[in-house]
């Protein structure tokens, strides 16, 4: 009987940490504005299904017609379908975004689980999520961390016979996102890891070569890795993109990033590892500084050993710790309190207002593109960079400056950075803007333009020599 209740106790704190981990992932999804590229990936997939695939920018005014790789569109297909079967909200997509986060963490501890306790699973899976916690949200990349896991989990433990599966995940990651060139990076690296082991080697090769070709079935075919070299290397982002910059370390935010990372190289130098995986650590350690984006990706990879090493390490000073049942209750304490928090919030701001667009909407200048289209205000705008996605889905009628698809496309991110900071005539001319769609308290830049709108999200001003005699302020 004793045994009946500690196996039925055990699989109720498992659920109950499971819901704790979920609630959190799916609150985090539910938070309005958490990626302002979400936009134009309706706005695309809407496109996609109604006209075919796009080859070419038909959004913008400044680089209309240049040549574009949406290396996303099965992505965005997939996100605008589920849109429109939730009635045209987002909880659909919160809840698969959320299955996604969940699953990319959970299949990578999958893989060591017969080797560690639950507590200590159960902790990384909390560590890991917590510290990739600013870059999660319905966003593209979860989608590739999720492939990445698929990927990694059976490198990492060495499950040969799976690796024949690898094609078809590759088939499909390079349709969903260009991210796969990393997947194929990491598979090489793995090559020649085995290059001691003949009969390895030659069947690793095979598949490698078979994934490769995979990975070219996609409508732009090669070019999908020509799009991510390019975006990778453009400077201009990473100087200028919050998600491209790297991590400013005095910020308190990045402490349990530290945190991570110097218990990482302890272990790193304490405990032994194979080649392969203090590669990666290396490598993904070297992109996680120098972006915060990558952040997702360096955690996922380093975890598994992360995990074991820490096993290790709470198994040769367990004298000194108690970690297991009392561990496992006060982490299921506050699986209790968190989800009770989240429902009480969701009760109290309604169901219905974080599932609704235009609670999204709420961070967006709705009512000013609003007031463009009733006073049919002709001309170029300049918005807001985080803006440009949501006035194609928005207004698909007007042109943007730039969105989040450009920022590597012919210097317009730079053009757009002189014009925001500096008010620089010469671009601003040779661009023909006429109009300025900023936040209320950043347009100092133009102090001779003249405001004809403004509310608490936004703020419209006209060019000095345009006569309009408009003038709106909510």
């Amino acid at each position: 009987m004793n045994n009946i209740l500690k196996a039925y106790s055990k699989n109720c704190i498992t659920w109950i940490l499971i819901i704790f981990i979920f609630s959190l992932i799916i609150y985090k999804h539910f938070t309005p504005g958490s990626d302002p590229d979400l936009w134009w990936h309706l706005k695309v997939g809407h496109d996609v299904l109604k006209t075919g695939i796009q080859f070419k920018d038909i959004y913008s005014y400044t680089l209309s017609g240049y040549e574009w790789i949406d290396h996303e569109w099965l992505l965005n297909v997939c996100m605008y379908i589920f849109y429109k079967l939730s009635n045209n909200n987002f909880i659909l997509l919160a809840i698969i975004f959320s299955g996604l986060t969940f699953f990319s963490f959970y299949n990578i501890l999958y893989s060591i689980r017969p080797k560690i306790k639950n507590a200590t699973l159960w902790f990384g899976f909390l560590w890991g999520l917590f510290i990739c916690s600013c870059c999660l949200g319905i966003r593209a990349q979860v989608v590739s961390l999720f492939f990445a896991s698929c990927f990694w989990g059976i490198v990492y433990s060495q499950k040969l016979k799976k690796y024949k599966y690898f094609p078809v995940l590759f088939l499909i990651w390079a349709n969903f996102h260009g991210a796969v060139i990393i997947g194929l990076a990491i598979f090489g690296l793995d090559l020649l890891c085995s290059y001691k082991k003949k009969k390895i080697f030659k069947y690793k090769a095979f598949i490698f070569v078979l994934c490769f070709l995979a990975t070219l079935i996609n409508p732009y075919h090669f070019q999908i890795y020509l799009e991510s070299f390019r975006v990778f290397l453009d400077s201009t982002s990473h100087k200028l993109i919050e998600e491209w910059k790297n991590p400013d370390l005095s910020n308190t935010r990045f402490i349990p990033f530290i945190i991570y990372i110097i218990s990482l190289y302890y272990f790193l130098f304490r405990f032994k590892t194979k080649l392969l995986q203090f590669v990666i650590i290396l490598i993904f350690t070297v992109l996680a500084l120098r972006s915060i984006r990558h952040f997702p990706l360096f955690i996922l990879l380093s975890l598994p050993f992360y995990i074991r090493s820490l096993e290790d390490c709470l198994e040769k000073n367990k004298k000194h710790f108690v970690y297991n049942t009392n561990f496992i209750f006060f982490i299921s304490f506050l699986g209790i309190l968190s989800f009770s928090s989240f429902a009480w919030e969701v009760s109290q701001k309604g169901f219905k207002q974080i599932t609704q667009p235009t609670a999204y909407y709420q961070e967006y200048p709705q009512k000013a593109l609003d007031f463009i289209q009733r006073k049919s205000l002709k001309g170029n705008i300049l918005a807001e960079y985080e803006w440009g996605g949501f006035i194609a889905w928005y207004k698909p009628n007007i042109k943007v400056f730039i969105d989040g698809r450009m920022p590597s496309w012919k210097g317009i991110l730079k053009d757009f950075d002189l014009i925001r900071k500096h008010g620089n005539q010469s671009i601003i001319q040779k661009y023909q803007v006429k109009y300025l769609l900023l936040k209320p308290k950043k347009y100092h830049s133009f102090p001779k333009w003249q405001i004809i709108y403004k509310d608490n999200i936004s703020i419209i001003l006209v060019e000095p020599e345009s006569k309009v005699d408009l003038c709106y302020i909510a």
